[in-house]
């Protein structure tokens, strides 16, 4: 996934990584916005079916055999500090250009977040 430049400064600032961005893009709501941007959240509905699914791929990767150590410790990072986003009050966020694709900022929603 392509990140802009202000994208990448905010992910750092928020420590959101690019794997959890990709994450995110697949299995989040995508919610059209003014100027051709697109908002994409895990609403709070579904957010408990997407804790299972985590804490069960979790438990598969750890009985997984014939993937490196590296890897597999790669993976299991990303998967648990998803969890412990979506386990959060404040929900993961990203927005992205409709016409090219690339993100143009992210970060979690907080009481002053936007209205939609």
């Amino acid at each position: 996934m392509r990140l802009s430049k202000h994208a990448e400064l905010r992910s750092s600032q928020r420590s959101i990584s690019e794997e959890e961005i990709v994450v995110l893009a697949g299995i989040g709501l995508e919610i059209e916005q003014k100027g051709g941007t697109v908002l994409i959240t895990v609403p709070k509905h579904e957010k408990s079916n997407w804790i299972r699914a985590i804490k069960e791929a979790l438990r598969l990767l750890n009985a997984a055999h014939g993937i490196s150590k590296r890897m597999l410790k790669r993976k299991r990072k990303v998967l648990k500090r998803l969890l412990e986003r979506f386990c959060a009050k404040n929900q993961p966020y990203f927005i992205k250009n409709m016409d090219d694709g690339k993100v143009i900022t992210c970060g979690h929603y907080s009481a002053r977040s936007f209205n939609r």
